[in-house]
């Protein structure tokens, strides 16, 4: 008001910038056309509508349910593989019923141990590592749930100027501004329940709000606008706008600029250009949809990055060490299959070699014999 009257008294030739239009300030000087949207709304908290029946999906995103799920079958399926070979609650069955075993293993350790059930010690690693990384899981979304259902008590059901009048509820608006009046005087607040921040310390309605110290603020629709696009995450408007004059520039009464700043003013309005300007001014700092806030609340799949980490290697190595441990299994009884097929085709070998010995040492004695009986009749029957 003191910058409006300053007009009057020709200290200033104008008074531009976020000066409202108000019907008193009409005496000491003339306003142009409004160039900002006009109105008062109340900022308050939002009120989130969620679905009850699905509220125990909400501490988790989709990725990271899937993760875990995945994670579970990957590590069952170790588990069994492992165990199959010695341990006789894995292996027996049909083929669905080992998979059902499998499933019910890997889901079953969120809750509970198998210490006593595993045989191997490939085995009871993973299974370890699994249920401190499930631990871990079970506590955050525990939290999450509870953080969340206590949040949703806490807010309010609806707000509006009656229920805010009959609660004798704190309101907030800037002080030396003509919403003050406007709340006092026009709505019928108490002026003891009017809260006035200094707006040339930036007050922060969002903390206000937030720690209860408010339960709703009363602002012009510019400031309201731009509030939300930096803050708009748990808040939003409620109820009408309240009809003012807006934002206007002031001039000296009679002063022929004025109707010059107008005419300019609604050329710009009315060929779109101040919708643009409004845009490319909030647009920078524009909040996320309200999805995005919604995953923002939610535990990621970035929480958890370094236990899903460790137990996937944790797994992979066991499932490595228990093929190389395998593999070296199979080359023992390989090399003693080949050692024994070796010494039995040598025995074989020795034992044709052996016998062609014997038929040929008793053929040479053959032999020998027909030569002496042969030389025998050959002096006989020279005789």
């Amino acid at each position: 008001m003191d910058s409006i009257k300053s007009i009057m008294e020709k200290t200033f030739d104008a008074v531009v910038g976020d000066t409202a239009i108000v019907a008193n300030r009409c005496q000491y000087a003339e306003f142009t056309h409004p160039y900002a949207e006009s109105g008062v709304q109340i900022l308050v908290l939002k009120e989130e509508n969620v679905s009850r029946a699905w509220m125990f999906m909400k501490p988790f995103t989709i990725a990271l349910w899937a993760l875990t799920a995945i994670t579970n079958m990957y590590n069952g399926f170790v588990v069994w593989l492992i165990e199959r070979a010695d341990n006789r609650y894995f292996h027996e069955g049909t083929v669905w019923h080992q998979i059902g075993t499998s499933v019910w293993f890997s889901f079953s350790t969120l809750f509970s141990r198998h210490g006593g059930e595993l045989r191997s010690s490939l085995s009871r690693v993973v299974t370890v590592v699994w249920l401190f990384v499930a631990l871990v899981l079970t506590s955050s979304y525990t939290a999450s749930l509870t953080s969340t259902l206590t949040t949703q008590q806490l807010k309010p059901r609806y707000v509006d100027v009656d229920s805010l009048l009959k609660s004798n509820a704190k309101v907030g608006c800037d002080k030396g501004s003509f919403v003050v009046e406007y709340v006092e005087k026009v709505l019928g607040f108490h002026p003891d329940n009017v809260i006035k921040y200094d707006y040339q310390k930036a007050p922060n309605y969002p903390e206000a709000l937030k720690s209860g110290e408010i339960q709703a603020a009363f602002l012009e629709v510019p400031y309201v606008k731009l509030l939300l696009a930096d803050n708009c995450k748990g808040f939003t408007t409620v109820g009408s706008t309240y009809e003012v004059g807006g934002f206007g520039f002031a001039f000296p009464k009679g002063s022929p600029v004025a109707q010059d700043v107008t005419e300019a003013i609604l050329q710009v309005r009315e060929s779109g250009q101040m919708r643009e300007l409004e845009d490319r001014l909030i647009a920078s700092s524009k909040c996320p949809s309200s999805e995005d806030n919604n995953k923002n609340d939610r535990l990621s799949f970035d929480s958890f990055i370094g236990l899903f980490a460790i137990t996937i290697g944790t797994s992979t190595i066991a499932l490595v060490l228990f093929f190389f441990h395998l593999l070296q299994n199979y080359w023992h009884m390989y090399m003693k299959f080949y050692l024994l097929f070796l010494i039995h085709q040598m025995r074989a070998y020795w034992q044709m070699y052996a016998s062609v010995h014997r038929l040929l040492a008793l053929e040479m004695e053959l032999l020998r014999q027909r030569r002496r009986h042969g030389v025998e009749l050959v002096e006989l029957r020279d005789v």
